[in-house]
């Protein structure tokens, strides 16, 4: 869970109205089919999958971040034998296991 604290200036005069131009009042489920949304993965989007990650069609991109669960600060493309591949940390711990 996150907190922020938002602190707006004395002298505004509805500090509700200000409040709802910053936030969206709704679920997750409302905000991913609201305009406002749309309107910000246009414009983020394409600062996320730049690149060879650009040829990913935009439905499949915004999976790929749901998936992640929004958290996409590790996800990047790294290269391997010549080929470009999108690398990420996963959000949940992983095990790994060995057969010597």
């Amino acid at each position: 869970m996150a907190y922020a604290k938002l602190r707006f200036a004395a002298d505004t005069p509805d500090v509700d109205a200000a409040l709802r131009q910053l936030v969206f009042l709704g679920s997750a489920q409302a905000f991913e089919s609201s305009a406002e949304f749309k309107a910000l993965t246009e414009k983020l989007m394409p600062i996320k999958f730049s690149g060879v990650l650009a040829e990913i069609p935009r439905d499949k991109q915004l999976q790929l971040l749901k998936d992640l669960g929004y958290n996409d600060d590790e996800m990047g493309v790294a290269e391997f034998k010549g080929k470009q591949y999108i690398a990420f940390s996963p959000t949940y711990p992983t095990a790994e296991f060995n057969s010597l």
